[in-house]
């Protein structure tokens, strides 16, 4: 999200460009994973494997 946030000044093309880089998505896959685990915390639901 960094790489997003440096380049806001430069504009939504440059935002896109460093938005297709791997570590985007792969933070914000980490981010749900960690909400997913939280929200089964709070509603005391247990995963299944």
């Amino acid at each position: 999200m960094d790489r997003f946030v440096t380049v806001s000044r430069k504009g939504l093309g440059e935002q896109l460009l460093a938005a297709t880089m791997w570590e985007i998505p792969f933070e914000i896959f980490l981010q749900a994973v960690h909400a997913d685990a939280y929200l089964r915390a709070v509603t005391r639901q247990q995963k299944a494997w």
